[in-house]
């Protein structure tokens, strides 16, 4: 968010694009890197918890396949900051009410009545999947449309 609005004071439409881009690029890189270390170690997690049963399915569950869908919810949370930054917070408050109501909760309801806790927890993130595309496509617009020489300084 910093660095975006540095760079849209002093009208860097491209240094403000990259700053989104190389932000997509760091939050999906953590994702992974944990998520290794989560799939690597996820028996260990799991006796670590003394999970048994449905517990320990879940903690493998997230720990071996759910866990780099967190890169969408980074994507969307890249995006909100690139909204504030520019002055539109109402599209932040939108994405987020949109991965809630619109995208999660019907993929939790049908996944649910399939899966049960496995197709809630499962539901949760990939409810996430559709709304982080979409947001990141939309801040990508903002920048590349925002009109640098209508800009205030403050």
């Amino acid at each position: 968010g910093p660095i975006i609005g540095q760079n849209y004071g002093v009208a860097d439409r491209e240094r403000m694009r990259e700053a989104v881009i190389e932000s997509i690029r760091v939050a999906v890189g953590f994702t992974l890197i944990a998520w290794a270390a989560l799939a690597l170690f996820a028996g260990s997690i799991v006796d670590a918890f003394r999970a048994e049963n449905e517990t320990a399915e879940l903690v493998l569950l997230f720990c071996r396949w759910l866990a780099p869908l967190f890169a969408f919810l980074g994507a969307m949370f890249v995006s909100n900051a690139v909204f504030n930054a520019l002055g539109k917070p109402h599209i932040s408050a939108l994405i987020n009410w949109s991965r809630t109501t619109i995208s999660t909760i019907p993929i939790v309801i049908v996944l649910s009545a399939w899966f049960g806790a496995a197709g809630v927890l499962t539901g949760f993130l990939v409810g996430a999947i559709p709304v982080g595309i979409v947001a990141v496509w939309l801040a990508l617009k903002a920048v590349d449309g925002i009109d640098l020489s209508r800009r205030t300084n403050v």
